[in-house]
């Protein structure tokens, strides 16, 4: 399991990067969506035995993050107007490098609670933090609407894994309340982008301010 738990956060490291050079649209909502289904699988791989308590968790994370959640934005994609293209505030070779810096960043944090009097992996804890910070960063540099939906939904795998790696004593009904919580978010958030579209013909952030309810 070991093993299995290593190559799964290499991924997902991977994947961070993936989303912070990627230049289309639909590139970011896929490499969030095998992100997502990724960690949804950590539970299984990370606990010495499959009980089911984690196998509930897996499935329905599963569901979520790599089913209904990348739905959601697939069809709102159909649904507006806005261009495939990212359209980023900072360039794609300089969120590169504020990446490295961010995974140095959570690595030195990693390795801080790791040393900590309570061992943690470290591995996971640098994993999840540097998605965590990814997602903000998704957030604050993209110029679309629809990119801080992918960028909200990345904090949250970063949340997500995190938990399950450090509250093993955390009520099912805790874990899969984030995940709703998660997707009332993404269903408010695609109705706003809906009407900023409608409305403006685009779904640049800067025209938020001058959407009125």
């Amino acid at each position: 399991m070991t093993h299995l738990l290593d190559i799964a956060l290499a991924l997902g490291l991977v994947l961070n990067f993936a989303l912070l050079g990627s230049s289309r649209i639909g590139g970011c909502v896929l490499w969030m969506a095998i992100q997502g289904a990724l960690y949804a699988m950590v539970p299984l791989a990370a606990g010495e035995t499959v009980t089911l308590r984690l196998l509930v968790l897996a499935i329905a994370a599963l569901a979520m993050k790599g089913g209904i959640f990348p739905w959601l934005l697939i069809r709102l994609r159909r649904r507006t107007t806005f261009h495939f293209e990212v359209e980023p505030y900072l360039g794609f070779v300089a969120s590169l490098l504020v990446g490295v810096v961010l995974l140095a960043g959570a690595a030195t944090l990693g390795q801080r609670l790791h040393a900590g009097p309570r061992a943690y992996d470290a591995g996971l804890l640098t994993t999840s933090f540097f998605t965590i910070l990814t997602g903000l960063l998704l957030i604050v540099t993209r110029r679309k609407a629809v990119m801080q939906v992918v960028g909200y939904l990345v904090l949250e795998n970063g949340i997500y894994l995190f938990g399950v790696g450090t509250v093993v004593e955390a009520p099912m009904l805790v874990e899969l309340g984030v995940l709703l919580d998660a997707f009332v978010a993404v269903f408010v958030m695609s109705i706003a982008v809906y009407n900023l579209s409608r409305e403006f013909e685009g779904t640049d952030v800067d025209k938020l301010a001058e959407l009125k309810g």
